[in-house]
């Protein structure tokens, strides 16, 4: 499902609105992935030479624990416990994108995560933690997700 991932990643960034200071024009919007290099691979294929929003996307490999403020996206696989819980307060005012694959991820206050209903990709989205992180995401994304507070 790494492909998949992928795609809703793009999709995303399509429906989400960062601060300007956070995203001056025309640089490239940067989505840092952990944990899953499928992923990461799949988004660099799907971005090659492709504008979103009017701007390229760079995919970064990194970590929880490495340097988050040049993400504007971060998606990280299995941030189940303490690993979730950092990237969490770490950018729990920043003007990050967090997505996961951990099912309760954006009910413990990451921006959204995915899951498997019914044999298909879902995902759950946290508006709250949107706002803190001061992110707008579009209504058309929102109502295609499942909603979860903190």
């Amino acid at each position: 499902m790494p492909d998949v991932a992928a795609a809703y990643l793009v999709n995303f960034v399509r429906f989400t609105t960062w601060p300007s200071a956070a995203l001056p024009d025309s640089t490239p919007l940067v989505v840092c992935v952990e944990g899953n290099d499928s992923v990461a691979e799949s988004l660099a294929r799907l971005t090659l030479n492709r504008a979103v929003k009017g701007r390229t996307l760079s995919v970064r490999r990194t970590s929880v624990d490495g340097v988050l403020d040049a993400c504007h996206v971060f998606y990280g696989a299995n941030l189940n416990g303490d690993r979730g819980e950092r990237l969490i307060r770490a950018t729990s005012h920043l003007p990050i994108l967090t997505v996961s694959d951990s099912t309760d991820f954006a009910k413990r206050g990451g921006v959204a995560n995915f899951f498997i209903d019914d044999g298909r990709m879902r995902f759950s989205v946290n508006p709250d933690a949107a706002v803190r992180a001061r992110l707008r995401i579009s209504s058309n994304l929102l109502s295609l997700a499942r909603i979860v507070g903190t």
